[in-house]
């Protein structure tokens, strides 16, 4: 009787006392692929070890029907205790076969100290789409990536479009500074689209430097919403910053624009300006700003009122 799974056939061989374990061999073999993998494992007097591992004509798609391939690849990783923590490495090489109908092949490396990683290379193609990245994290980030994907129907179900992008992420780990670059056209995913969005991001989370971010898409398309054009954009500092958006639908607008500032996790200011145009008669204002603080645990929102020729509508609100 059939259970749904894939049959597969183990082989291990390998010897072990009270302080490692040594496999001399372990294999296992199926219909959707097999691998075969060696190594030792030592928890006294001092935690080490050591695997070599293969992986030959693994096909995802009994596991993700949407992703039918043939793809092999070899893993070795090693390391050992040492007065300053955990020292080890990890290296995946020799990544070749398909994806979705599309040659793919990769590689990646990575070494550890403690809390300290370094890739020092890792990078994955599919077909004419490219990722890597490479870096070092540790008490401070040290990381760049790229990607360059012309046709994402070919990588992704239900997806399309072009997609291309860098960036960069350096500083003190819990305060990073970001850059970015993004550039898409005639993106979708399941039933949304969007035609075009470009996305230019220079954030420093501790502060120090001006951030800005600059955020554009046009023709998009949402939850059954089309929306002409949509733009978000900031400048200024964490603790004091400005931010402005607008979104257009054929005669519709929203512009806005908010003064504010991030400190102590806690994000405060005040919506300066706001307006709707639902047309070229009717148009409605925010009267005054509208004071906000928002927190993890609980937010308020001042009277926030918008008028239009005579009529006002206003709202106002706490939780947590």
């Amino acid at each position: 009787e059939s259970t749904g799974y894939p049959v597969l056939t183990f082989t291990a061989e390998g010897a072990g006392n009270t302080q490692q374990v040594t496999l001399t061999r372990l294999q296992g073999d199926s219909a959707q692929g097999s691998f075969k993998s060696s190594g030792e494992f030592a928890w006294a007097p001092a935690l080490k070890w050591r695997l070599q591992a293969g992986v030959d004509a693994f096909d995802p798609a009994f596991f993700t029907p949407d992703w039918p391939g043939n793809v092999s690849f070899r893993l070795d990783t090693d390391g050992h205790q040492t007065e300053q923590g955990l020292q080890g490495a990890l290296n995946v090489a020799d990544v070749a076969g398909s994806l979705r109908g599309q040659a793919v092949s990769g590689k990646a490396s990575a070494s550890f100290l403690d809390d300290t990683v370094t890739v020092s290379q890792s990078q994955f193609v599919m077909g004419a789409a490219q990722l890597s990245a490479s870096g070092s994290v540790s008490n401070a980030w040290n990381m760049q990536w790229s990607v360059n994907a012309p046709d994402l129907a070919r990588l992704l179900p239900n997806a399309g479009g072009s997609l291309q992008g860098q960036g960069r992420v350096t500083g003190p780990r819990a305060l990073p500074h970001v850059t970015a670059t993004l550039d898409g056209k005639q993106l979708r995913l399941q039933g949304s689209r969007v035609n075009t969005v470009t996305a230019r991001v220079d954030v420093d989370m501790a502060g120090q430097q001006v951030s800005v971010v600059d955020i554009k898409a046009a023709g998009v398309s949402a939850g059954g919403q089309a929306i002409d054009s949509v733009t978000l954009a900031a400048d200024g500092r964490m603790a004091a910053h400005t931010l402005r958006f607008s979104a257009q639908q054929d005669k519709r607008q929203l512009t806005g624009r908010i003064n504010a500032g991030l400190v102590d996790k806690r994000w405060a200011g005040a919506l300066e300006e706001l307006q709707l145009m639902l047309s070229a008669e009717e148009a409605w204002t925010l009267q005054k700003p509208a004071k906000f603080d928002l927190g993890q645990s609980r937010g308020e929102l001042q009277a926030l009122c918008l008028s239009n020729a005579g009529a006002n509508i206003c709202a106002h609100g706490d939780w947590q």
